[in-house]
């Protein structure tokens, strides 16, 4: 009984009720100055596209007062009367909603997030959860999709670090793009009773196939090249173990290994290829845009700047390492593991990640299958795109291949019909 009633008074907050501590609170508006919410005349919050853009949104509680999301991240504005406007697309975050609710029940997910950014100036012109909610009625099932994951949910990304690790080491050049390792035939023994194992066995591999071929145990070696320190320093200039900066009041800094373990070879091998650490979606989407922008970070944006400042950008690697990053990734797109997300006539690149889920101090059969890369075309539209699937439980769909590179596909698909992308074949060239 006690906790029947507990229940209903978490869901009673979390109704859109008559206004009580305050009086004003102003309104969204998407970038073409649609209403995204509004308070009504009897001061109730109104969110008349429902579930759309949720949990981005967030919602409030029966004092107005902002819970979750961008809700509570610009209250003192809204509640001040100053209307807020995001950078959100209104019909491509619908497009691509649309795209992860198939996926998520195509693949049998937990919950599928996806992104648009531009990566020259951070602007999110999509942001999309599968598992969304109408925050005028919340529903007891819905209380765990209340949290924005995308950067308040850490996990152990997978082989999506290697291109970061690589990175760090170009630009020590300490690795060249030619340079050749002896990858064991997919075996290599670190320790008595340690293995580094890969999925394809190759007797050797340069750099830039180590990348193509998700190789372990090549990764692991050209981060030994480095020492505990670069690479903990090189991870950080990337942005992880940091905040990302988004306009989130839930944005954590998920974790590195400390120097005393990176030191050691087999902790600087695993977290090489993303086990052992623990990253956003929204650090990996900031990370990955670097590949994309002559090797400058920009912060992540939601909401839309005056018109008189702009974003600010950090040098994280040289535009020579950035630039050999992405024809690496160009490469994987056409002839690795991610060759589904090729599209006429666009520059595409980007790496896959399949990690293990952790459980009680052991891995499951259960796995975050992502894809982080880019999307260009001959116009200067560049756009970073990421996607997470967690826990695909279809058979064999975990495999980021199989579940991640196929939504990315999509969603570049959604871009071209929106124009946000022109294939050089719309113009008869190169046919």
């Amino acid at each position: 009984m006690k906790m029947k009633n507990i229940v209903f008074g978490i869901l009673f907050m979390f109704h859109s009720f008559p206004a009580q501590a305050q009086e004003l609170r102003a309104s969204f508006l998407s970038t073409d100055n649609s209403v995204i919410v509004e308070n009504t005349e009897g001061n109730v919050r109104e969110y008349p596209y429902g579930t759309t853009l949720e949990p981005l949104l967030g919602y409030v509680d029966s004092g107005m007062n902002g819970r979750r999301g961008l809700e509570k991240y610009a209250h003192a504005d809204l509640s001040s009367g100053q209307e807020v406007t995001l950078t959100v697309d209104l019909a491509l975050q619908q497009q691509i909603e649309a795209i992860l609710d198939a996926g998520k029940a195509l693949y049998e997910a937990d919950e599928i997030l996806a992104a648009v950014m531009e990566s020259t100036t951070g602007k999110i012109v999509a942001m999309a959860s599968s598992n969304r909610y109408n925050p005028s009625h919340i529903t007891q099932k819905e209380i765990p999709s209340l949290m924005p994951k995308f950067a308040a949910y850490s996990y152990e990304p997978g082989f999506v670090i290697a291109p970061l690790a690589l990175a760090i080491a170009l630009d020590k050049e300490y690795v060249k793009p030619s340079s050749i390792f002896n990858t064991y035939e997919g075996r290599m023994q670190i320790g008595e009773h340690r293995f580094i194992m890969d999925d394809e066995k190759c007797d050797t591999l340069s750099a830039t196939d180590i990348i193509v071929h998700a190789s372990n145990i090549g990764i692991s070696q050209i981060a030994w090249r480095l020492t505990g320190k670069e690479f903990k320093e090189g991870l950080q200039k990337f942005g992880l173990g940091r905040y990302s900066g988004i306009a989130l009041p839930e944005d954590y800094p998920g974790s590195i290994k400390p120097l005393s373990l990176l030191n050691q070879k087999l902790h600087r091998a695993n977290s090489a290829y993303g086990y052992g650490m623990r990253a956003t979606f929204t650090q990996l989407l900031k990370a990955y845009s670097v590949f994309n922008n002559e090797g400058i970070s920009v912060t992540p944006q939601l909401l839309e700047f005056p018109k008189n400042k702009k974003a600010f950008g950090t040098l994280v690697t040289s535009e020579k390492t950035a630039n050999q990053i992405h024809e690496m990734l160009l490469e994987n797109v056409e002839r690795g593991i991610a060759k589904n997300a090729t599209y006429d006539g666009l520059e595409i690149g980007g790496e896959t990640g399949t990690a293990h889920i952790a459980k009680h101090g052991r891995y499951m059969r259960e796995y975050h299958s992502s894809f982080y890369g880019f999307a260009n075309d001959n116009e200067a539209h560049r756009y970073t795109i990421g996607v997470l699937v967690i826990r695909a439980k279809k058979y064999h769909t975990y495999f980021a291949s199989l579940s991640a590179v196929p939504v990315f596909r999509k969603i570049v698909d959604a871009m071209v019909k929106s124009e946000y992308l022109k294939p050089v074949k719309l113009y008869g060239i190169g046919e």
